[in-house]
Parts: C-alpha cells; structure tokens; sequence
C-alpha cells in the first residue's frame, strides 16, 4: 500500500521495477530532448544530510496515518520507532550506552519505505513550481527546460528558488541537506554554465558529451581488469569471463543509459575495455559471443536501450518512459521496409532526429525497433526479448555477416542498415 500511494512517481528507490539506471535514463532521455528541441535545462542536485537517521518519529507517524495506514499497523509501527538503547562493541570493548531516537533504522525491512514515505510528499510541495522531480532514496534532483533565449541568470535565480523551497520543507520536517553536494547546472548545446554534476554516481557535464564520465568509468575499469588479470594462473578461461561478467562488466553497464548518446570516439576507449580483456585471454569476439554470450560492449549497449524500449512498450513499469513508446495506428498499410514488424510499430520522436547526439540516443533505436522482425517484438518480456536479439546475433556469426556488431545500432544511415535485408 505505502509503495502504490506514499512513495510517488518520483522515488525510483526501494520499489519493484524501478532502479538506479532507471533514474538515470529518465534523466537523459529527458535532457536529450530538450537539448535537441533548442531549449536549455536548469538542474539542481541535492542530498539529505544522515537521511535515515534524523527522521521526526511524531511526523512520520502522522504521515501515515494520512496515508491511510490501520490504527493496529500505526501501533506496531509506533512502538517500532521507540528510543533504543545501544552500545558499539569493538574487539570485546564497550561504548558507553547511547539512545538511537528519531531514527528509520538502517538495516532493517521496514527502514526503507518508511524512509520513502516521509521524503516522499517533498515533491507534492514542489512540484507546483514546474520542475520534474526525481528521488533516488535521499538523491533529490529537479531539472527545469527552458526557451534558448532565457537568460542564465534567470535560470539560475529560479534554481535558487527551487533550492530556497527545498530547504523550507526541509525545516518543517527536521530534514536537513548536505551543503557540500548541493550543485546547479545549466545545461546548453551552445551557453552551458556551472560545473559539472554527479548524479547517481554519473558524470554529467554542460554540453552532455559525457567525456569526463567515461575517462572516469575506463580508468576504473582498467585497474580492475589488471587485479583480475593477475589471477589468469588459477582460473580457466571461462572462470576468467564469469569473473569479468561479475567484477567488470557489471561495473561498465551501469552506465549504459547514460553514455549511450556519445559519440564513438568518446566511447572507443570504453569499448576498448573488452577487446583488450578478450585479447588478454586468447579469446575471439565470435568465440565470446557463441561460447561465453558475451557480445562486444557496443552491441550489449544496443541490445541492452532496445530492451527500454521494448519495457515501454509493453507499457512495464517505470512508465516515466512511456510517453516515448507511442504505439503508431495512423498507417495501417505498412511499408516494404517496416512490413515484418506487424505486432507494434512505435511513432518516432521528430525532435529528438534534429540533433546528432538525439539520433545516436534512445530515441534513434526507434526505427530500430520498427525494423525487428515479428517474432522479436511480440516477445512478452525484455528477458526473452533480449535473448531472441542474442541468439540472431550468434546466427549471424555463424552465417558470416561482416556487420554483425552493428546489427542493432541506430548509427548506420538508415536506408543502408543490414538490418533491411535481414531475413524474416
């Protein structure tokens, strides 16, 4: 119940179905649009300073009651939120003993959706300001488009506004904000200003060309793969790849909506990460994907976007990208070239086409998506979706098709994509 009507739309944290890399989609898919549309973005970032552990128990409770929460569940909740006595022991040493109040406790079940319910009606009171809100447990972030020809000083006067508000809600319910992680940005193809924001653990700069992001993301991955390297002498190759999969390949991907718009010199580098590792090991690219099913790092992030979209589609949850996953019904006479696909054709993003970085994003997958024959996208799920796209990519290896890795890109001119003469 506290998941349906207390979190809200904006906390993607502590639900099903909702992620980090979910947050961070939304964020630039969002951002790209606007980029592409010729406007500017104004966002503020911000993080509750020791969230679970200053939470008004009184308040919460009212909360909710609000919400509906039965008078018997309030009790127990009510007697759950009593002061504890602690003590920290350390090698047999003792602490003094000290009071835990006013606290969610960190650890327990109940802990994060209480959490989630008391932060959660922040947005209700900001939202009437016109930004888009998005909560990622105690990560509050709100980003505003606006007009090219808005000054920067405006955007950033009502950045400080929004953050003046914040801070308002945040003193009628003992919330305070770390000073230390609060930033603003405005975002610009042509005029960005303010430094560059980490969000969820991503880099975001002005222009959105996600360079420092990606540095950052192979340099770590670099000496990971070398610690992995090291133990070669007593793993197979295939420990090896589980190993990669779990320590590197995993740390990688996490990126992957956020860095899926760069261009391919920027993401070379990154790209580089697998085939060095492959290279390291003796193993083909063919070899990985038939053997391991493990596609190059560029095909995994297609397959990996497609996925999104096929999820908005279906309309699955978070259905903050549905609004991008329109189902076309104008044209029930379908092309030569779109003809295999008569389960769900998408209406394209036109905005999102005006700009390189709109046509490499998302949003160019579409077409994409409306070239996949029938028996790929009438796929009930994204897990069986995503297998179906693995396994035509093994046959194509296996029948030769020089362009394989590039199978499911949006970055080939369209009317040239192997994907128009592929079989059915």
């Amino acid at each position: 119940m506290l998941e349906r009507n207390a979190f809200g739309d904006n906390q993607f944290a502590y639900r099903k179905k909702h992620g980090a890399r979910d947050a961070v989609g939304f964020y630039v898919c969002s951002w790209l649009l606007a980029l592409c549309r010729g406007c500017k973005v104004g966002i503020y970032c911000s993080d509750v300073s020791g969230a679970f552990d200053r939470v008004s128990a009184s308040r919460l409770i009212r909360k909710l009651a609000a919400m509906g929460v039965h008078s018997d569940l309030l009790g127990v909740l009510r007697s759950w939120l009593r002061d504890r006595k602690a003590r920290v022991v350390v090698a047999g040493a003792q602490s003094a003993e000290f009071i835990l109040s006013n606290m969610v406790f960190q650890g327990t079940v109940w802990g994060p959706p209480l959490w989630n319910t008391f932060f959660g009606d922040s947005a209700c009171v900001l939202n009437s300001i016109g930004f888009v809100i998005v909560i990622y447990a105690d990560d509050y972030n709100a980003f505003k488009t606006y007009p090219r020809c808005t000054h920067n000083r405006l955007i950033f006067s009502e950045l400080r506004e929004f953050q003046r508000e914040l801070h308002a809600w945040g003193r009628g319910n003992q919330v305070q904000f770390d000073a230390g992680k609060e930033s603003l940005l405005i975002m610009s193809t042509d005029q960005p200003e303010g430094e560059s924001i980490r969000l969820l653990g991503v880099v975001f700069d002005g222009k959105l060309q996600m360079a420092t992001a990606i540095r950052a993301c192979v340099n770590e991955a670099s000496w990971r793969l070398r610690t992995l390297l090291r133990t070669r002498r007593f793993h197979s190759d295939a420990e090896l790849l589980l190993l990669f999969k779990s320590h590197v390949l995993s740390y990688l991907e996490y990126r992957t909506p956020a860095i899926y718009h760069a261009c391919e010199t920027v993401l070379d580098p990154l790209n580089r990460v697998l085939r060095n590792f492959l290279r390291q090991v003796n193993v083909s690219i063919q070899d990985a994907l038939l053997h391991f099913n493990l596609p190059p790092l560029e095909t995994r992030r297609d397959i990996a976007m497609l996925g999104v979209l096929h999820r908005a589609a279906l309309h699955l949850p978070p259905k903050h990208f549905w609004q991008w996953a329109q189902i076309d019904t104008r044209d029930l006479r379908r092309s030569a070239r779109t003809q295999r696909n008569t389960v769900r054709l998408l209406l394209p993003v036109v905005d999102a086409e005006r700009l390189r970085i709109g046509r490499h994003s998302l949003f160019g997958l579409i077409r994409i998506y409306n070239m996949l024959p029938n028996s790929v996208v009438g796929c009930p799920d994204v897990p069986s979706f995503q297998s179906t796209l693995t396994n035509i990519l093994k046959d194509c290896v296996r029948s030769g098709v020089p362009a394989w890795p590039h199978l499911f890109s949006c970055r080939w001119d369209l009317w040239c994509h192997p994907l128009r003469n592929f079989p059915n």
